[in-house]
Formats: structure tokens, sequence, C-alpha cells
């Protein structure tokens, strides 16, 4: 089965949503160590957990979206 994953960032908020739903939302500073400490993968940069997964359909916007463009 595949679901939905949305990471969205503006200015120092954070926010998941999971299916189209919100599942959770951070404000604060983005911990990024890339330079010194690389990812072992795409759920320890985003989720801080190992993802078991694949990733398909990867988009990136230059701006946050909306609740509404997330669950279109």
């Amino acid at each position: 089965a595949w679901h939905h994953v949305v990471a969205v960032r503006e200015n120092n908020t954070y926010k998941i949503y999971y299916d189209g739903q919100l599942q959770d939302t951070a404000v604060g500073d983005a911990l990024c160590l890339y330079p010194l400490q690389p990812p072992l993968d795409q759920g320890d940069l985003f989720l801080g957990i190992q993802f078991p997964g694949y990733l398909d359909d990867v988009f990136l916007y230059n701006r946050a979206l909306s609740g509404a463009e997330v669950q279109a």
C-alpha cells in the first residue's frame, strides 16, 4: 500500500501531513547536520526514524503549500 506524505516549511513552522491529514506541527529551527553527518535515508532526514520503503513522485516547491493544496 502507498501513502501520501507531505512536509511543509513556512518560516520556522514545520508541518507533516499523512494521507492529507495534518499529523504534527512544530516551531523552531531545523536541525540539519548534513555536511557533518549525512542522513542514513529520507526517513532520518524528515522523520527522525528509518524509512524502510521507497519514494516515488517527489515534488519540491519554492513556496509553502496550504492545507487545502495538500489535500487536493
